[in-house]
């Protein structure tokens, strides 16, 4: 079915069989749609030029949550509040709610979607650095089949992925955390709520005996995609979190951040709040231990 919004066409097929077979023929010419809180801003401002693909109608197959593995599955149209509603996303991966928290209003976490805010490619959304260290898996299909892609390697630069015009990523599988594992998610805006990350940081530290045994920080908004902190995590295994190992931690993330200077921060402030974001993250993980009583 199409309709038009305005001078722009808008298809809204009823089934993901309709949607494919709409993107195998349109392809370039059609934008999706999710939860429409990006593309309504940019309707509004006379950005649009392409046509528009409505998958609302296809919320009863794809706003799904499941588990898969000691993970979670979550579908294309699952929101952001259905997320943090559900108890298997704070069970299996706490990490991914505490970021989806602070993101922008209750009524955009009521429309927004994790996949639109990955499918946005954004490196200042929100939900993707907790995606890279949990080991996230992004599903494509179309009408010639189906692809799983690394979260790390779907992104290609600034609104740029793997994702073929014919496809649409109809889910994504996020790897639980490890049991005894603690992460944290930080970050600094503009404004206290509903801004743009001037930087992002997650992590996900496992500790043997009071020793850290594995270790995966992703940063955001300091290079054209997310990316890990090699730096970071090798000064961090094999050590225990100590105030100067959590303090060389930071300053080796902060040099494996690749931040470029534009209306929201110079390259050099950018460096400075990655180091003190990660410092703020790892302590607050050495904090939660102590309390708890692991090592």
């Amino acid at each position: 079915m199409a309709l038009r919004y305005s001078n722009i066409k808008v298809y809204r097929p009823e089934s993901l069989e309709e949607a494919l077979t709409i993107l195998s023929t349109r392809k370039e010419k059609v934008r999706i749609v999710a939860g429409s809180t990006d593309v309504t801003v940019m309707m509004r401002s006379g950005t649009i030029e392409e046509e528009l693909l409505d998958l609302s109608g296809l919320r009863r197959s794809l706003a799904y949550i499941g588990a898969s593995g000691d993970g979670v599955e979550i579908g294309a149209l699952a929101t952001y509040m259905m997320l943090l509603s559900n108890v298997l996303v704070h069970e299996r991966v706490p990490l991914l709610a505490e970021a989806m928290r602070t993101i922008g209003s209750p009524q955009i976490r009521n429309m927004g979607t994790l996949v639109g805010n990955v499918a946005n490619a954004s490196p200042a959304g929100d939900t993707i650095p907790p995606l890279y260290v949990l080991g996230a898996d992004i599903v494509l299909e179309g009408i010639s089949g189906t692809r799983n892609i690394s979260v790390d390697e779907f992104f290609l630069g600034v609104g740029k992925t793997v994702r073929r015009p014919d496809e649409l990523i109809t889910r994504i599988i996020v790897g639980g955390q490890p049991p005894g594992s603690r992460g944290f998610f930080e970050k600094l805006g503009l404004r206290r709520a509903m801004a743009i990350s001037v930087v992002s940081v997650a992590g996900l530290i496992s500790l043997d005996h009071g020793v850290v045994a594995d270790a995966r920080i992703a940063l955001g908004a300091v290079a054209p995609t997310v990316i890990r902190a090699p730096g970071a995590e090798g000064r961090l295994k094999g050590e225990e979190l100590t105030d100067d190992v959590m303090w060389d931690a930071a300053e080796a993330a902060a040099r494996d951040a690749k931040p470029v200077t534009d209306v929201r921060g110079t390259a050099g402030y950018r460096r400075m709040v990655v180091a003190s974001l990660v410092y703020r993250g790892l302590s607050r993980v050495a904090y939660e231990l102590e309390v708890a009583g692991i090592d």
